[in-house]
């Protein structure tokens, strides 16, 4: 009898480099996105609870996945309640690599990073210019609103309460600094505009809130302080309470909110919600990017060009499947309650489009807007809320994971226009010193194509102007790595300039 086969899994082994290597987890999606997770070369738990890593999201089980160093990473399940996806596949366990896409629970994806330190602080940099603002410290905008999506779902989950409070002052950096020392560390701190800031109460419901306004009021003294406040109602969605909040004069805490929506976030893979319900139980793929497909257009979609993008170009099986498909999703958007007849999908004889009277969002949407916002004026007053508007919404590329052609073709057009507004961009934040701005954009632009040139010349530029030699340096030595590895090309000539120009600014 032959003996039974024995199956070892390799480790993914410490890849061989003059640099020194350093692991570390990229968080693409949920709570805290766009943060840097460093590891050490030891064990690590990650799980909703634990003093490893905390993930706080409603799929993530207590105890989730655990992390093991031994001349490598690997990645084990701990029998969480929905499972670990390495790369889109389920696993038990798994070596890790470079690039190595980790999906944990409803809406936490993680990246696997095994780079040079000098590429560590560039994403380490990246994630500070997009998550948090630079002179306070809290979390921009669209970093605070997805955190208060999660803190939602949890607390819809878990019967928590949740509060929430704008504060606004004639004296912003002073107010911002007080509001740090008060800050519980469950609580979360964000911008909500040039004198105005949002917190987040966790587990605080209006009794508590309230009390906490008390003291906020007496701490901010002096300083004629703005605040109002709302407290979350089960069924609400992050859009609602932060409209509530904004519209609210004063403390509103127990107002009965009306909720409804769509919401489509198709940049950075695919994810729909109606009303505070993210959508998962879909009868098939084919019905999710049915949807995508019919909400990537701003006009009608032909019966004939859907079923060809996808289902291939048989005419009677491919009809048959598209009306199969429709019925599924049409019933998988109508509201708990609707009448039969109210749809979201409609079709008039030139196609099937997304009915308007219907409220909905899609980033993909914003994105076209944002871009022709852009376009208008590169270099004009415009450009800088645009830009960083593209940045809060391309949060990765056009419905990742799907690589049937008609998405790959809008994947690739859509990177190309948006790598081209970032660069029309550059040359007007140069010439109005606008450095800080000048860096984002660039370092973001690099992200999506580490050999962009001119992105890499623009950064080395604001980095120089402000006054950061070092930085310049490393950036240089990081380009010149990538373009030798990917392209087999030098630097430019633009480039070795200011890269001399960062050395002799250091003697």
């Amino acid at each position: 009898m032959d003996s039974p086969e024995i199956q070892t899994l390799k480790i993914a082994r410490r890849p061989k480099s003059q640099g020194k290597r350093v692991a570390f987890l990229q968080v693409l999606s949920g709570e805290a996105a766009g943060s840097i997770v460093v590891l050490q070369e030891q064990e690590l738990e990650i799980g909703r609870q634990g003093s490893g890593l905390v993930v706080r999201d409603v799929g993530v089980s207590r105890r989730h996945a655990r992390l093991e160093f031994s001349e490598g990473y690997r990645l084990v399940d701990l029998e969480s309640t929905n499972g670990t996806l390495v790369n889109g596949e389920s696993i038990q366990e798994a070596a890790l690599h470079d690039g190595d896409t980790i999906e944990l629970g409803r809406d936490c994806t993680l990246r696997f990073c095994w780079q040079t330190e000098q590429q560590l602080e560039m994403a380490q940099k990246l994630a500070q210019a997009t998550t948090l603002d630079s002179a306070t410290g809290f979390l921009k905008v669209e970093a605070f609103r997805r955190r208060l999506e999660q803190e939602i779902a949890l607390a819809s989950r878990g019967a928590l309460s949740l509060c929430l409070l704008s504060i606004a002052s004639s004296e912003p950096e002073e107010c911002g600094r007080r509001l740090a020392s008060l800050k519980r560390r469950e609580d979360e701190l964000g911008i909500s505009g040039g004198d105005s800031f949002l917190m987040l109460l966790r587990n605080t419901d209006p009794s508590g809130a309230s009390k906490f306004v008390e003291r906020l009021e007496a701490a901010l003294s002096g300083l004629a302080p703005r605040i109002s406040g709302v407290s979350w109602l089960v069924g609400e969605d992050a859009s609602r309470l932060l409209a509530r909040l904004h519209s609210s004069q004063g403390v509103a805490f127990g107002e009965e909110p009306s909720l409804s929506g769509l919401r489509i976030y198709s940049l950075g893979g695919f994810e729909v919600y109606l009303g505070t319900q993210r959508l998962e139980q879909w009868h098939s793929r084919k019905v999710r990017f049915l949807l995508a497909c019919i909400a990537s257009r701003s006009r009608p979609m032909s019966a004939d060009l859907v079923a060809e993008f996808l289902w291939g170009e048989d005419p009677v099986s491919s009809a048959g499947a598209l009306q199969t498909a429709l019925s599924h999703l049409r019933k998988q958007l109508r509201p708990e309650g609707a009448p039969k007849n109210l749809n979201y999908i409609l079709r008039n004889p030139l196609g099937f489009y997304l009915n308007p009277e219907l409220p909905h969002w899609h980033d993909l949407e914003q994105l076209e807007q944002t871009l022709e916002q852009i376009g208008r004026q590169p270099g004009g007053p415009e450009a800088s809320g645009g830009l960083r508007q593209l940045r809060q919404l391309y949060r990765g590329p056009y419905l990742e994971g799907c690589y049937q052609d008609w998405a790959d073709t809008q994947r690739n057009q859509l990177e190309a226009r948006v790598l081209h507004a970032l660069q029309s961009c550059l040359p007007g934040l140069a010439q109005a010193g606008k450095s800080e701005e000048l860096l984002e954009t660039s370092l973001f632009a690099t992200q999506i194509d580490s050999c962009l040139q001119e992105a890499h010349t623009a950064a080395m530029q604001a980095y120089l102007a402000l006054g950061r030699p070092e930085q310049a340096i490393r950036h240089y030595q990081w380009a010149e790595k990538t373009l030798s590895q990917e392209l087999g090309v030098e630097p430019s000539l633009a480039l070795l300039e200011l890269y001399q120009r960062a050395r002799l600014a250091l003697t």
